[in-house]
C-alpha cells in the first residue's frame, strides 16, 4: 500500500517527537508499505504567529504559535499540493495539526496520544493559555476530527477525553499505545539472559527523563535514599536532565547525561545501560503515555509509575510494571519495590512478562499494521 506519511518536522529526524516518526514509518516499510514521505512542512505563517506570541508573552499568558489557523491552513495547503502530485492510497498523519484543515477524498488517519483539550492547562508548557489559543486549539482539533477517517489515540484516557469534549462519533476514535523507539531490539531468549545474569546483590533503577521535576526525580531519589537506608542496596542512574546538586552527591546516584540513541556510541550506552538495570522507576506527575516503558520493557525491565493521565494504557498492574496511586508515599514505593527485590522468582517472571507485553503489544510493528487493518476495514 502506497502510503502519505504526513509530519510538520523532518520524519527522518531521530530527534522529533524522541524518535517517534523515525520508527513509526520505518515499521511501516518493513511490513512492505510505500512511503510518500510530506514533510517539513514550511511555516509560512511564522511572522505573524510570532507577533502574537510576543504579544501575549508581554502580557503573561502563552499563545501556542502551532495552533494559529493561519499556520494550520498553510499546512493543509502543502500537504495537499504533495497528494494531488504523488499516488498515496491513504494518508496516515502523526498528530493532528499538519492535517488539520486538510481536504481530502482520501482515507486519513492520525496517530497521537492526546487531544488538545486534555493537554491544554495539563502539562505546564500548556498552561496559562490566552482563550484565544484554546478556541484555535479546540477549533482545529475539531476540524481534524470531522475530517479524518480515523483518530488514533495511544491510550483509553486520551480517546475517552476526546469523545467527552468533541463533536465526533466514537466509531472513528481508536486505541493504538505507542511503539519502542528502538533501531533493534534483543530477542526473548536474549532476554532471558539479560534477567539471569543481572546483579542479585544491587538493585539498579533507571530514572530516564528530560524534565527532572515533571517527571518526579525527587520522588525517585526519595525513595533511592529510603531503600539504601532499609538494607536494600540501590543504584538510581539517571539519564536525561541534570539532576539538583545534593542528588549528585549521592553516592546511590549516577548521572549518565543524555544519551543520544542517534549514533552508534549513543546506541551501545543505552544498550548497556538497559542490559543490565531491573527496573524504570517513573513517579511521574503528569504524563501522556510513557514511551520509556515501551523501551525498557523490550529488555525486560519492568516500569514502576504512577497511575496518571495515560500511564495505565501503557502498564498494566503486575504484568509490565506496577502501577502506584500518585499520593502514594515514597513509603509506599519503598515498602513494594523492596518486596518484589526479596522475591526472586516473582522479579524475573515480572521481567519477562514485561518483554512479553513489547513482543505482542508495545512494539511499532504491531501498531502499523493494526493502524492499516482498521483503514482497511472502514473500505479504504
Amino acid at each position: 500500500m502506497d502510503i502519505a506519511f504526513v509530519t510538520t518536522y523532518d520524519s527522518a529526524d531521530v530527534r522529533s517527537w524522541s524518535g517517534v516518526p523515525v520508527h513509526m514509518s520505518g515499521a511501516f516499510e518493513s511490513l512492505g508499505h510505500s512511503l510518500d514521505r510530506i514533510g517539513p512542512l514550511k511555516g509560512t505563517a511564522a511572522g505573524p504567529s510570532l507577533v502574537k506570541a510576543q504579544l501575549y508573552k508581554w502580557a503573561g499568558r502563552r499563545y501556542l504559535r502551532d495552533r494559529d489557523p493561519t499556520l494550520l491552513n498553510s499546512y493543509a495547503r502543502q500537504v495537499k499540493r504533495r497528494l494531488d502530485a504523488g499516488h498515496s492510497d491513504i494518508i496516515v498523519s502523526v498528530g493532528s495539526i499538519p492535517v488539520s484543515y486538510l481536504r481530502t477524498e482520501k482515507p486519513l488517519a492520525f496517530w497521537t496520544d492526546i487531544s488538545f483539550a486534555a493537554m491544554a492547562e495539563y502539562y505546564p508548557e500548556f498552561s496559562n493559555l490566552p482563550a484565544r489559543t484554546i478556541r484555535e486549539g479546540n477549533a482545529a482539533e475539531q476540524s481534524a476530527l470531522s475530517r479524518c477517517t480515523l483518530a488514533i489515540y495511544a491510550t483509553e484516557w486520551a480517546a475517552k477525553s476526546t469523545i467527552a469534549h468533541y463533536d465526533v462519533d466514537p466509531a472513528k476514535v481508536r486505541v493504538l499505545p505507542l511503539g519502542a523507539n528502538l533501531m533493534e531490539s534483543p530477542t526473548r531468549a536474549q532476554v532471558e539472559q539479560m534477567v539471569a545474569a543481572r546483579s542479585n546483590e544491587r538493585c539498579t533503577m533507571l530514572f530516564l527523563a528530560a524534565d527532572w521535576n515533571r517527571k518526579g526525580g525527587d520522588f525517585a531519589f526519595a525513595v533511592t535514599e529510603m531503600l539504601n537506608a532499609s538494607g536494600v542496596p540501590t543504584e538510581l542512574q539517571v539519564c536525561g536532565e541534570e539532576p539538583p546538586s545534593e542528588v549528585l552527591a549521592s553516592a546511590h546516584v549516577t548521572f549518565l547525561g543524555r544519551i543520544s540513541k542517534g549514533t552508534p556510541q549513543g546506541r551501545d550506552q543505552w544498550t548497556k545501560m538497559l542490559t543490565a538495570a531491573h527496573f524504570l522507576i517513573l513517579p511521574t506527575r503528569a504524563e501522556t503515555f510513557g514511551s520509556a516503558t515501551c523501551e525498557v520493557n523490550a529488555y525486560g525491565i519492568p516500569s514502576l509509575i504512577n497511575e496518571v493521565g495515560g500511564t495505565s494504557g501503557v502498564v498494566t498492574n503486575g504484568v509490565n510494571g506496577l502501577l502506584f496511586d500518585p499520593d502514594a508515599s515514597a513509603t509506599v514505593w519503598r515498602d513494594e519495590i523492596a518486596r518484589l527485590w526479596s522475591d526472586p522468582e516473582r522479579n524475573a517472571a515480572l521481567a519477562m512478562s514485561s518483554q512479553h507485553e513489547f513482543a505482542t503489544r508495545l512494539n511499532w510493528k504491531t501498531g502499523c499494521r493494526a493502524l492499516v487493518d482498521m483503514l482497511q476495514e472502514t473500505g479504504a
